[in-house]
C-alpha cells in the first residue's frame, strides 16, 4: 500500500542567491516535500514508529539550510533530497520544491524541484 507523506509550504528563512544582497541577508524560502512509502504497517499500526515523521523531516531541513550559505536552489534542492533519502529507508521516491517569494519583483516564486528514487 503505497502512500505519500507530505510537507507543504515549510517556510525556512536562509542565505540564498548570488546576488551581493543575497549572500548577507535571510530571506524566506517555501519548501514543498513528497515522500513515497510503504503505509501498509503504519494503517494496520497507528505508531509514528511505522511511517515517515514529517516533523523529524522538517527538522532536518532547517537543519541543513542552516549550515551553509546557499548560492543555488537547485543546489538546495539536491542536497535536500539526498539527505532525507539517506535519512529515512522508507523513503522509496522523494520530491523536493524550493520556492523564492521575493527573488523576482513580478513573479509570486521562482524556484527549483528534484525528484530522486532509491536505487535497489
Amino acid at each position: 500500500m503505497i502512500g505519500t507523506v507530505l510537507i507543504d509550504r515549510l517556510e525556512l528563512d536562509c542565505i540564498i542567491g548570488i546576488m551581493p544582497a543575497e549572500r548577507v541577508t535571510k530571506q524566506p524560502l517555501f519548501i514543498d516535500v513528497e515522500m513515497d512509502c510503504d503505509f501498509s504497517a503504519a494503517a494496520a499500526s497507528e505508531h509514528i514508529s511505522d511511517t515517515v515523521n514529517y516533523a523529524e523531516i522538517s527538522t532536518l531541513l532547517g537543519e541543513l539550510i542552516n549550515k551553509k550559505a546557499y548560492q543555488l536552489v537547485e543546489t538546495l534542492v539536491a542536497e535536500a533530497c539526498d539527505l532525507i533519502l539517506q535519512t529515512e529507508t522508507r523513503i522509496m521516491r522523494v520530491v523536493v520544491t524550493v520556492r523564492k517569494p521575493n527573488a523576482v519583483g513580478n513573479a509570486d516564486a521562482v524556484g527549483a524541484r528534484m525528484e530522486k528514487q532509491r536505487n535497489g
